[in-house]
């Protein structure tokens, strides 16, 4: 029996390493069926068809696409959908103009270029549904965008729809830090001033604290009556139903107060 079956792996794996007509062209495009063996996706390919989730057709906006696109990821997230079976899942929902464009992509690629992943994928995808005026205007708007009288979470919603554009700055840390920081309230980069940061989701935890220690000290002084005494020069206003304007100077200590 143990012989029988080491004569079946053996000829099931000269199978899979023979090509035929179509195998080399599917596993180029990384598309190979699921093994037996190892980790899998929590869905198969038919339950995740059978979810009858959102298609794109190709006709929609820029910012329209790149939600599809976090839809589509979320949702693989959600059920597990392994590295490996990530094209294989979501090249099933391109319709229309999409579908044409996909076939386009598989029938330019051979066995030598080896499996498209989900990364290579997502460029590609990028470059074809992303017209490259919009993308200029988006580097634009990146270099122009501040915090101005936005929340701290307004402002880091508009920051990241805005980067999600700009490869560039949107997979380089330092850079996507730096350009963040730049643009918030002169107040809040005042105080992180005195820190080093280079994560950008470490920034974002570090300036929402600026602004909650900020909010509770005007609070604080407001409540106590000393309000007048201590604040000096007025710098900028403070709508405290959640807009953020500008601050005041403490004549005695130096500290930012929002007015």
């Amino acid at each position: 029996m143990e012989n029988e079956l080491r004569a079946l792996r053996q000829a099931s794996r000269e199978g899979v390493g023979r090509a035929t007509p179509g195998s080399s062209a599917v596993v180029a495009m990384g598309q190979d069926e699921p093994t037996t063996g190892g980790p899998k996706s929590g869905v198969s390919l038919k339950e995740w068809m059978g979810m009858k989730l959102d298609n794109f057709d190709g006709s929609s906006t820029p910012v329209q696409t790149a939600d599809w696109q976090s839809y589509v990821e979320d949702k693989m997230e959600a059920f597990e959908v392994l590295a490996q079976d990530r094209v294989r899942y979501g090249t099933q929902l391109p319709k229309g103009e999409a579908q044409i464009w996909w076939k386009g992509v598989q029938s330019a690629r051979t066995a030598t270029h080896g499996p498209l992943f989900w990364a290579e994928f997502v460029r590609q995808f990028e470059r074809r549904f992303y017209p490259a005026t919009f993308l200029d205007k988006m580097k634009l708007d990146l270099n122009n965008y501040v915090q101005d009288k936005k929340t701290m979470a307004k402002y880091e919603i508009g920051f990241n729809q805005i980067v999600h554009f700009v490869p560039h700055v949107a997979h380089d840390e330092v850079e996507k830090t730096r350009q963040f920081r730049q643009g918030l309230k002169l107040a809040i980069r005042h105080v992180l001033g005195a820190f080093t940061i280079i994560d950008f989701h470490a920034m974002v935890k570090q300036a929402l604290g600026v602004e909650m220690q900020l909010m509770y000290t005007a609070d604080l002084y407001k409540s106590s009556g000393v309000w007048g005494l201590l604040v000096a020069s007025c710098h900028y206003s403070f709508d405290p139903r959640g807009s953020l304007g500008s601050y005041i100077s403490c004549s005695y200590c130096g500290s930012l107060f929002f007015d």
